[in-house]
């Protein structure tokens, strides 16, 4: 285990029982009691192993580690609902609303963005000198992007991501197929940010940059197609 994730460990082990704790409704609302204590219990034995492997990219300097802590908690259940005959989908599921519940229940903590000048005028260098960060490829399993100007009326600014650091995670601990639900979660985590989302295509399903476009203060979503149709199955859109 990386020195960074050791100093880490007790937070880390905290947002693994987070998630164990509101998860375990959800899973016993669609699977039951019994599945849902059998799942979780792997899961939290799963998620040792995958805490001791995660990469380093750069600890606190890099805002993406967050992301990665994230998403060991998705793979360790992706690996324990696999053992109990569940898909991919059905973990990436559950992990959605896991989420779509700790935001609307401000379990995880937000700055709300509005479309203030200034406000925008700030993001846009931030987000300028983290993809130049990011364009450096100093470590391997890192995410690399290429900041886009926004147009002045249809979005504030862009991201087109040509590497993604979860799927390169997933893949790493061979669990590929959850890689293409993986991008679903951005869409409960920009709206309870305020910040309209819009993207067309991604990495893990079309093999594109995947091209994100902001607007700021703005509950607008635009989905792809893969999301759009998931989540409408899912029944978290309206029918189409």
């Amino acid at each position: 285990m990386h020195v960074y994730y050791e100093q880490k460990l007790k937070e880390i082990q905290s947002q693994i029982d987070g998630f164990l704790f509101i998860g375990q409704p959800i899973l016993s609302k669609h699977y039951g009691n019994d599945f849902a204590n059998r799942a979780l219990q792997d899961m939290r034995e799963n998620s040792a192993a995958l805490i001791n492997d995660l990469p380093y990219i750069g600890g606190d300097a890099n805002r993406l580690t967050a992301n990665l802590i994230r998403t060991t908690a998705a793979l360790s259940l992706h690996q324990s609902m696999k053992k109990h005959g569940k898909t991919a989908e059905d973990t990436a599921r559950i992990c959605y609303e896991v989420l779509e519940y700790a935001y609307n229940n401000n379990f995880i903590p937000v700055e709300k963005m509005t479309n203030d000048s200034q406000l925008v005028a700030r993001i846009i260098e931030q987000e300028k000198d983290f993809a130049h960060f990011l364009e450096k490829r100093e470590y391997p399993e890192n995410w690399v992007y290429e900041f886009v100007p926004g147009t002045g009326h249809d979005f504030d600014y862009g991201r087109d991501y040509k590497e993604c650091g979860i799927i390169k995670l997933l893949k790493r601990h061979n669990a590929g197929d959850l890689a293409t639900y993986m991008c679903l979660i951005d869409y409960p985590a920009f709206r309870a940010q305020c910040i309209g989302l819009r993207r067309t295509k991604t990495l893990a399903i079309d093999n594109l940059p995947c091209d994100y476009r902001f607007v700021l203060g703005s509950d607008e979503t635009k989905l792809d197609p893969f999301s759009e149709a998931t989540l409408t199955r899912w029944g978290k859109l309206p029918p189409i």
